[in-house]
């Protein structure tokens, strides 16, 4: 068997010397926290009907449809806030 040089042990053992500080290292990983959010934010928030076919019960209708909006804001808010 023939006789390897000194200096070729060396590198071998340094690099396996390097291979090996990769798995020393300690990785700090953050898992989310899951929070359960009531149902009654996760509901669908009811469209109003059109009542009527005057522009009076149109203006009603879409005061109705921004009060449902604010509505559903208003959970999507709550919803944040959970955290």
């Amino acid at each position: 068997m023939p006789k390897t040089p000194r200096l070729a042990h060396g590198l071998i053992a340094l690099c396996l010397l390097a291979s090996l500080t990769a798995c020393a290292t300690n990785r700090v990983v953050e898992v989310p926290k899951i929070i359960p959010v009531p149902v009654e934010l996760t509901e669908p928030t009811p469209v109003p009907e059109l009542q009527g076919n005057t522009n009076g019960a149109l203006a009603e209708w879409a005061k109705r449809l921004l009060d449902a909006l604010s509505s559903a804001n208003a959970d999507k808010k709550r919803i944040r806030d959970l955290k």
